[in-house]
């Protein structure tokens, strides 16, 4: 009972951290912890926790019983969600993402995976037309999932494994990731902040598109490339660091970034002209760059006008 009680304030105090600065954190280890007890409830300023557990980490709702359990669980906002963690199960067979994308409705939830795993610690992402098909490996389209917890050996998010799960606002991400897949939070517009560790070495194309709430990312020095479109349409981002590690940035990474008037290329940046796509930021920063004294360093702009020149500071 006092392992219950001192889980359910962890989680607790967690979630109030993650809802208030609205982040993703990729890459990042994630604090677990075993459930004791044959189920019950946690109540706290998140919301209903459901440990579930024995002590050995098997616990939880199945996914046969997670449609049935969600509608039972109090109706809610999604400021206060209810932590639902999903038992000791296989996430990439058998269409089971697709299912818990079906059981997730009209209760807003954090989705705790810990307790998974995945067919080659992978999430492989590939969805069907018919968003009720068996075979859909992915959550998306959701917008009663608030925030998701992932299996801590996980090396990689597919292609568009939670694409517009428009009120996501938390994802904790194991330091084993090291890709993120093409579209894999595309038009998740309540992520406000977004930290990619320093184990990721690839962003996919789209990644991040349309996620107009995004405010705040950094990027990990282990990154080398950087996809097409990968933040385009980030029209809160006013500011990024592109590390030195960056050897590759596709076409329209940043484009319609329009609050963007500060790109700093770290020490060590060097990306020559054929791995550095056209029409990728804002105006004429790839050619600043790219120019005899560009390289390195910090460069800004007036937002006034989406076509005003940058300058790099000296």
């Amino acid at each position: 009972m006092k392992q219950m009680k001192q889980r359910a304030l962890f989680m607790a105090g967690l979630l109030g951290a993650a809802l208030v600065f609205g982040s993703v954190f990729l890459g990042c280890d994630a604090a677990g912890g075993t459930g004791t007890g044959t189920g019950g409830s946690g109540t706290g300023t998140g919301g209903t926790e459901d440990t579930g557990g024995d002590g050995t980490g098997t616990g939880g709702i199945s996914l046969a019983d997670l449609a049935g359990h969600i509608a039972g669980l109090p109706a809610n906002t999604a400021a206060n969600p209810h932590t639902v963690r999903l038992a000791r199960t296989n996430i990439t067979t058998g269409g089971v993402m697709g299912g818990i994308n079906r059981a997730v409705r009209d209760r807003y939830v954090i989705l705790d995976l810990s307790d998974c795993s995945a067919t080659g610690n992978k999430i492989t992402g590939t969805w069907e037309v018919d968003p009720g098909s068996n075979d859909m490996n992915v959550i998306k389209d959701n917008q009663y999932i608030v925030g998701v917890i992932l299996p801590s050996s996980l090396t990689s998010i597919g292609s568009g494994a939670f694409a517009s799960c428009t009120s996501l606002t938390s994802v904790t991400i194991p330091g084993s990731v090291t890709s993120i897949g093409n579209m894999a939070f595309n038009g998740c517009t309540g992520l406000t902040s977004v930290t990619i560790g320093n184990s990721v070495t690839s962003i996919g194309s789209s990644a991040f598109s349309g996620c107009t709430g995004l405010t705040s990312v950094t990027i990990g020095n282990s990154v080398t490339s950087i996809g097409s479109s990968a933040f385009s349409g980030c029209t809160g981002l006013t500011s990024i660091d592109i590390p030195g590690s960056v050897t590759s940035i596709g076409g329209s990474a940043f484009l319609v970034c329009t609050g963007l008037t500060s790109v700093t290329f770290g020490e060590g940046s060097s990306i020559s002209q054929a791995d550095f796509s056209s029409n990728n930021f804002p105006g004429d920063l790839r050619a600043k760059y790219l120019a005899q004294g560009g390289g390195p360093g910090r460069y800004t702009r007036d937002p006034a006008n989406y076509n005003n020149p940058w300058t790099k500071q000296s």
